[in-house]
């Protein structure tokens, strides 16, 4: 659950979103309302773990798949490779062995 703000509203993939964006308001100072859709929002998905479950199912996916040893082991390929030789590694390289 997340009010969008700054980059919270780029980078949170998963979960629900406030319809109301921080960022629309100077200064940032919310008004009651968007605490409120947010706490109702929170209130109806803990009472119904219906709703959790698919969220659940999708951040788990998407976890296994960002942090298993091949996802990690090409990134720091990558990085490393773009460290040494000042660019990126080939896209076919991906699969070099650390």
């Amino acid at each position: 659950m997340v009010i969008p703000s700054g980059a919270l509203d780029e980078t949170v993939e998963f979960g629900i979103k406030t319809s109301t964006s921080a960022n629309d308001y100077p200064g940032r100072r919310l008004p009651p309302q968007v605490y409120e859709e947010w706490e109702a929002a929170l209130i109806s998905h803990l009472r119904n773990p219906a709703k959790l479950e698919p969220l659940r199912a999708r951040m788990a996916a998407a976890a296994r798949q960002k942090f298993a040893w091949e996802s990690v082991a090409r990134e720091w390929n990558e990085e490393f490779t773009r460290t040494l030789t000042g660019k990126a590694s080939i896209e076919g390289a991906a699969d070099t062995r650390v």
